[in-house]
């Protein structure tokens, strides 16, 4: 038994042990330096992990993207539209505002004469620098833009032979109209809506609460 200790290999022995009392030869590797060859093995699996990592798309059986992943490029999506429709459009007394739902989608409103005079549906010329504006930024939308036409309770007495619904019908219809012809918004991403009763988001106690409720509402959803 005793004469096969001497047949072993030592990795730790210390340096300068060149050889054994039996004339074999000892292999003397440093702690650090063994350490450090660890550590390098160790950092490039790491790498070639992460990368694999970062490469891997989430798949249904079916092979498709996950739906979440969908639904986080559409809210990116959006929130970059929402962003850019705020630096354009809010500025101090435009008839313009701009915000994000509850919902997720972006709401952009245009309201007051500027647009749309009283028991009208003719757009004013004064309205064309914004919709120019607008139509940059719808025509970038992946998802549906649905264009609604809203009436303020006052019109009741001035619209003639035309009734509420019809003029907010045809108010979101002008203002549809204006953004797909050579302005970028697709017509089959564009959903028109009227409302035949007023719904006012402002108390109609003075000519700005009127103004505020004739108003049409752009609304980007998601694709």
């Amino acid at each position: 038994m005793h004469q096969n200790n001497d047949a072993h290999i030592s990795l730790f022995s210390l340096p300068g042990a060149e050889e054994n009392q039996a004339g074999k030869s000892s292999w003397a590797v440093p702690w650090s330096d063994l350490m450090l060859v660890m550590f390098i093995l160790f950092l490039v699996l790491f790498v070639f992990h992460t990368r694999e990592t970062l490469v891997r798309v989430p798949v249904n059986q079916d092979g498709h993207w996950n739906q979440a992943v969908q639904n986080q490029s559409s809210s990116l999506q959006l929130q970059g539209l929402y962003t850019q429709a705020r630096e354009k459009l809010s500025t101090p007394g435009a008839p313009v505002s701009v915000k994000m739902t509850e919902q997720g989608s972006v709401l952009i409103s245009l309201f007051g004469e500027v647009f749309f005079s009283p028991g009208s549906a003719d757009l004013n010329p004064e309205s064309n620098k914004y919709l120019q504006q607008i139509a940059e930024i719808v025509s970038l939308a992946q998802g549906q833009v649905k264009v609604a036409g809203f009436t303020d309770s006052r019109e009741n007495s001035v619209q003639g032979d035309r009734s509420i619904f019809e003029i907010s019908a045809m108010r979101a219809a002008r203002i549809g109209e204006e953004l797909t012809r050579s302005r970028g918004l697709r017509q089959e991403n564009l959903v028109i809506q009227g409302h035949g009763t007023p719904r006012p988001q402002v108390p109609e106690n003075s000519p700005v609460g009127s103004e505020m409720n004739r108003r049409v509402e752009i609304r980007i959803v998601d694709s």
